[in-house]
């Protein structure tokens, strides 16, 4: 099918549910997702809107193919070695910024695992 040009917080939830949001443990001052995933480079990420924000198409082809700034939650493909990729979401709170798996294929990953991808991803510290 084609790729969902919207993906709304149910839409995004009702995928591998049983997975938890985890704390990347980053301070904001560190990494501001809002900042970095909103740029061209990261047209792999889309936005996710609340679910009343997704009948007003109008209003999203005013902002950037990207989305606009004050986006909280995204989701998107994150090559983890040359053979796997994985879909995740990434929501950024007041305080840290918080992912979750969305493929069941990533599950072999620990979660230290997915704190080195994400760190070396957007370029932190490891």
């Amino acid at each position: 099918g084609t790729a969902k040009s919207v993906w709304t917080r149910s839409a995004v939830a009702a995928i591998n549910p049983s997975q938890p949001y985890i704390d990347l443990d980053v301070p904001p001052e560190e990494l501001r997702p809002s900042a970095t995933l909103t740029t061209g480079q990261s047209f792999v990420w889309k936005v996710v809107v609340d679910d009343d924000d997704d009948e007003t198409e109008t209003q999203s082809q005013t902002q950037s193919a990207w989305g606009s700034h004050d986006a909280t939650e995204w989701i998107g493909i994150l090559r983890i070695s040359q053979d796997h990729s994985a879909v995740v979401a990434i929501r950024e709170t007041s305080t840290t910024t918080l992912y979750r798996p969305l493929t069941s294929s990533s599950s072999h990953l620990s979660a230290m695992d997915w704190k080195f991808v994400l760190r070396d991803y957007f370029q932190l510290d490891h």
